[in-house]
């Protein structure tokens, strides 16, 4: 197997067997095949041709392109549902694979000025705070021309809990064709026709507006500095994020926050360093 040949896979498959790439964050760029090898043990790593390409041969079977040293994708025409659990029981027992985590502006700009045909959202605040009142929970799927239009209407009066979860676009290039791209926050992609270099281009473009997101933050807040006797000190400055609206409960939502499980993974000890700011606005150090 090799590159060319993936493509020509993609364009063997019917409709019922589409070609669907899950984009894992890897924190080991160096490790390769045996970061695959320790955290697959279920399955059989087998190499091709190209170094970057795998074939990951199990219960689920995956091609696995880390050519990306950072974004490794995840190609299969098996059930999504099946991918999904299996990736998301190896994800959530490592510390060094993750989930991407798009912002709704990166799946609203998938390509171009494309209108959504199909948008899901689906909003819950149930775990990080109280009860607000008003909209707790906000689940819709929207499938059809005017989709956008429906949550601009819903997003004008509940802006707060209106998120994209998923969105699927009608795709057009003039050197690609057409094709329809599923695209999740976490970084599930699916395509629906189409020629699989059209599909690649969509991840690329994805991946890469997440990777000035990220890497931007990182340059800004965390560095490290190597210690003469082996190690590394952390330093940086701290990120601001500035809320819509006030938190209810502010200590059970930093409880809630850092308790290090699904979905967010996060630990931390906060500590307020300015208590003379709105309790809703602090300034957290972790």
């Amino acid at each position: 197997m090799n590159r060319a040949s993936l493509a020509t896979d993609f364009a063997a498959t019917t409709s019922r067997n589409r070609w669907k790439t899950f984009v894992l964050e890897a924190h080991a760029p160096d490790v390769g095949a045996d970061l695959l090898t320790d955290a697959f043990k279920t399955s059989w790593v087998e190499p091709t041709e190209d170094v970057y390409l795998h074939r990951l041969v199990g219960d689920v079977s995956f091609v696995v392109d880390n050519i990306d040293r950072r974004f490794w994708n995840f190609h299969t025409t098996e059930a999504t549902g099946d991918a999904f659990r299996y990736l998301r029981a190896v994800v959530g027992s490592r510390r060094d694979l993750d989930w991407m985590w798009l912002p709704t502006d990166h799946l609203r700009g998938l390509w171009g000025d494309a209108k959504p045909s199909w948008i899901v959202t689906n909003f819950s605040s149930g775990r990080l705070t109280p009860s607000t009142g008003e909209v707790d929970d906000l689940s819709l799927r929207v499938r059809g021309s005017a989709a956008d239009h429906v949550l601009e209407l819903i997003g004008d009066r509940y802006q707060t809990a209106l998120v994209h979860s998923q969105v699927a676009r009608d795709l057009f290039d003039e050197h690609f064709g057409s094709m329809t791209e599923f695209v999740s926050r976490e970084g599930r992609f699916m395509a629906a026709g189409g020629d699989f270099t059209f599909h690649q281009a969509v991840v690329r473009r994805v991946v890469d507006s997440y990777r000035l997101l990220v890497e931007g933050a990182e340059r800004r807040a965390l560095r490290w500095e190597e210690l003469p006797e082996g190690g590394a000190r952390p330093f940086g400055s701290p990120i601001t994020l500035r809320f819509s609206r006030p938190i209810p409960d502010l200590d059970y939502f930093l409880d809630q926050l850092f308790s290090a499980r699904e979905p967010f993974r996060l630990w931390g000890l906060p500590r307020c360093v300015d208590k003379t700011l709105p309790k809703w606005k602090p300034w957290i150090s972790t």
